[in-house]
């Protein structure tokens, strides 16, 4: 009799281990189409990257043959060099297209060659011309299904997530747009809301937290390499920071896209980082979304000694680079500070030798910004 009393025991802890084990074969099931989601996310990502080097490799093909300067040739090496290798370790990224694509690996390994060859002897024509005709064959479309296909909101928010390394789970989508096509997501993040727009094609449009900050824990350096190490993860390796400024417990940065050494105004995206825990609270890329597309640089015409000489000799000159302007002027654009220690950009039109604009410089703990 006493047996008999264990036999209901023993039914209500067996349908409780069933009902557990079947509560955590679901969440099993759930975490695992997350991850798979989130996989093919970063997967779409990289084969965006990837089209991308692709691409910089051909324009920069394409100019070899024209180029007469051994210091020119010299440059454009060491960027094909680098294009070269980092297309090869993304490619090593993904297993399964990589064991594909072996002819590939090797065409990159003899562009990588021929780029250091251009370095040691600046020797142009020569070190290219045995690549021009297997050029055009080796071209893989790494990103047609990033680009050319339309995101459902499952994947854009799954896009969302990676961009902002946070989990899917805590976005909801909203049903409202910005713009022609794109999802908006929202979701709680430290103390505030934080709202980000994705694209139809899995590009990120802006994003931002309206949560206040209260005190600064992190340096404005530690915030500048918090924007940087954001940019750089999220795949934007053409993207120089240019500005940045301190502004309540915030730190605001500038990055401009940099296409043969040339900084293009335009081309450029917003990051606000919050200086209490080095948080993205603030993403613009709307002008590099409309720009982002390679265009034909024109060639100075002035030399960089002519150049120099419309910058007046009241201003001692510090440096200098080459800038497209947003009315797509090419300039040499030189730093100069006064006797009153004043610093300023003087912007000399690289076509004509003639000073097109005059910009006060803020260089200080505050920031690096003009005005």
């Amino acid at each position: 009799m006493k047996r008999r009393r264990w036999i209901p025991a023993l039914l209500v802890l067996n349908f409780a281990v069933i009902v557990a084990l079947g509560g955590f074969a679901h969440q099993t099931r759930e975490t695992l189409t997350q991850l798979s989601a989130h996989q093919e996310a970063v997967r779409e990502e990289i084969l965006f990257r990837l089209d991308e080097r692709w691409s910089e490799m051909e324009r920069m093909m394409q100019k070899a043959p024209h180029i007469t300067s051994s210091a020119v040739a010299a440059d454009l090496g060491v960027r094909l060099y680098a294009r070269a290798a980092e297309t090869r370790l993304l490619l090593e990224k993904l297993p399964d297209l990589s064991q594909d694509m072996e002819e590939e690996k090797a065409f990159l390994e003899r562009v990588g060659q021929s780029a250091r060859g251009m370095v040691r002897t600046g020797r142009v024509k020569e070190e290219i011309a045995d690549l021009r005709d297997a050029w055009s064959e080796s071209v893989p479309v790494f990103g047609a299904s990033a680009t050319d296909e339309t995101m459902g909101a499952e994947e854009a928010l799954q896009r969302a997530a990676v961009f902002t390394d946070l989990p899917a789970g805590i976005f909801s989508h909203g049903s409202e747009k910005s713009g022609a096509e794109a999802h908006i997501f929202r979701a709680g993040v430290d103390g505030g809301e934080l709202v980000a727009a994705v694209q139809d094609d899995g590009q990120v449009v802006w994003a931002k937290n309206d949560r206040s900050v209260q005190r600064s824990n992190l340096s404005p350096q530690e915030g500048l390499s918090a924007a940087q190490d954001f940019v750089l993860r999220n795949g934007y390796e053409s993207m120089e920071l240019h500005r940045w400024k301190l502004d309540a417990h915030r730190v605001w940065t500038a990055f401009f896209r940099v296409q043969d050494g040339v900084a293009r105004y335009a081309d450029r995206i917003e990051v606000v980082i919050g200086l209490d825990n080095g948080r993205m609270m603030g993403f613009d890329a709307v002008s590099h979304l409309a720009q982002h597309r390679a265009c034909d640089l024109p060639m100075p015409e002035v030399s960089l000694e002519t150049a120099m000489a419309a910058v007046p000799n009241t201003l001692a000159i510090e440096g200098h680079h080459m800038a497209l302007l947003e009315d797509e002027t090419l300039c040499f654009a030189f730093q100069g500070v006064d006797a009153a220690g004043q610093s300023y950009l003087i912007y000399v039109d690289a076509i004509g030798g003639q000073q097109v604009e005059i910009r006060i410089l803020t260089d200080n703990e505050t920031g690096f910004f003009t005005k």
